[in-house]
């Protein structure tokens, strides 16, 4: 398969991921050209406490599995989907209690517990 469909087929999945967590109004995919290793590449996009954070799939052109490398990208975002989601003060209140965003929902749920 030529890069292009590669490409293509990554974004496919790495949208349709995004969706289906629906974290489509969050998370901007394309692609872009990277001049450090002179190809275009798979960006991802999200706002983060007023600041961006961005992730690159830049191994397309390798033998791997395009499936696999989009298991791998999915990864960071399907670990983070309820702190993603959660609105800005949720995201600061974890913040400052030092949350990782990857343990955002038990902390959330167990704080939410607590308070009652």
């Amino acid at each position: 398969m030529n890069t292009q469909k590669r490409l293509l087929q990554a974004v496919d999945l790495i949208e349709s991921r995004i969706n289906e967590l629906g974290l489509d109004k969050i998370v901007k995919v394309e692609t872009v050209y990277d001049p450090e290793i002179d190809k275009i590449v798979i960006k991802a996009k999200h706002t983060y406490l007023d600041r961006f954070s961005t992730r690159y799939l830049s191994n397309l052109y390798g033998g791997y599995e395009i499936k696999d490398l989009v298991d791998i990208f999915m990864n960071f975002y399907e670990k983070r989907v309820d702190w993603l989601k959660a609105d800005k003060y949720w995201q600061r209140e974890a913040n400052d209690f030092n949350i990782h965003p990857e343990f955002f929902k038990k902390w959330y749920d167990e704080y939410e517990f607590t308070s009652k």
